[in-house]
């Protein structure tokens, strides 16, 4: 299924929610591909500036594909 065909009306939310899946995936590998990890980070932090503080930094760092140093 392409990720560039809009949901319409009456459709299932099987599919649904496989094309929201789709533009979520295709989303986050642009972002990997594209953008370095002080951004992505920078642009997590603007989009929602209350999940550094309540989600623990191995998590978010694992989510933005970055690796914690000791």
């Amino acid at each position: 299924m392409a990720c560039t065909k809009p949901i319409q009306i009456g459709e299932s939310s099987a599919d649904c929610w496989q094309k929201l899946f789709c533009a979520y995936a295709q989303s986050r590998t642009e972002e990997f591909m594209f953008f370095s990890h002080e951004k992505r980070f920078l642009r997590l932090s603007e989009e929602h500036p209350n999940i550094i503080e309540r989600i623990p930094t191995y998590h978010i760092s694992s989510f933005l594909g970055i690796t914690i140093r000791h």
